[in-house]
């Protein structure tokens, strides 16, 4: 029995408060590029407890208290993966999955102002004094937003 693939298993460095995501959530600026990252970071096991696919179990249940931990365990890595303003409207919510589905609902709104902006950007964006991978990065990084 590989203990690695239950959605329950806590390795050694997982109660670490450890920085899910390099870049925090700032807003609506960097949601997608965010919120893919943290489903890149949570793939191998606990990415159930944000999409659902692992539910709550019955209070009564064994595995209740078990998933509790890792619930919480997985509520610290996005909070501290968002800024401390977005960060204090989501830290009363107990379920990985609520404040998942919350910040999704506030940010990944398609804005025709940031579709704007981006476009914007974009036609504007010369290589000058970058180097051709960093101007080709920068390009890539806002056409794909």
């Amino acid at each position: 029995n590989d203990d690695s693939v239950n959605p329950f298993f806590l390795g050694s460095n997982d109660n670490n408060p450890i920085q899910l995501v390099s870049q925090k959530l700032i807003g609506g600026k960097n949601y997608f590029p965010w919120a893919r990252s943290v489903i890149i970071s949570l793939t191998l096991t606990q990415i159930g407890f944000i999409d659902g696919t692992i539910p709550v179990p019955d209070p009564d249940s064994p595995q209740f208290i078990l998933w509790t931990q890792c619930n919480m365990i997985v509520l610290s890595w996005i909070i501290n993966s968002v800024s401390l303003d977005i960060g204090s409207s989501i830290i009363y919510i107990d379920n990985a999955k609520a404040i998942w589905l919350d910040l999704r609902h506030r940010f990944s709104q398609k804005s025709g102002s940031r579709i704007f902006e981006l476009q914007k950007e974009s036609a504007y964006l010369v290589q000058g004094q970058f180097f051709v991978e960093d101007y080709y990065t920068k390009f890539k990084a806002l056409v794909d937003e």
